[in-house]
């Protein structure tokens, strides 16, 4: 399935990165990597993730320790797609769709 990425959580994974690219750039390259490969794993199983809360369209996955991304399936077209609306830290609020 393919995969896309809302703006926002393009700029939240870019901000991420580069807070810990700021400390330790080689840290930063292995999270990018692993994190990478997590999206890659969801574009073939995209109900890996568990259900958000009580809202059933939105599923969450831990990419990393601090980290995890909140998506949807979305049907564009003709083709199903996973859509990542956000790349949140653990430490932030809860997240609301």
């Amino acid at each position: 399935m393919k995969i896309q990425w809302t703006n926002g959580a393009v700029s939240e994974f870019i901000e991420g990165l580069g807070y810990i690219a700021a400390i330790s750039p080689n840290s930063a390259a292995k999270m990018e990597a692993k994190i990478l490969k997590y999206i890659d794993i969801l574009g073939k199983q995209p109900l890996l993730g568990r259900i958000y809360e009580d809202v059933p369209e939105y599923r969450t996955l831990v990419v990393h320790k601090r980290y995890r991304i909140f998506y949807h399936i979305e049907n564009l077209g003709n083709e199903d797609v996973v859509m990542i609306d956000a790349f949140w830290h653990t430490s932030r609020d809860k997240w609301t769709p």
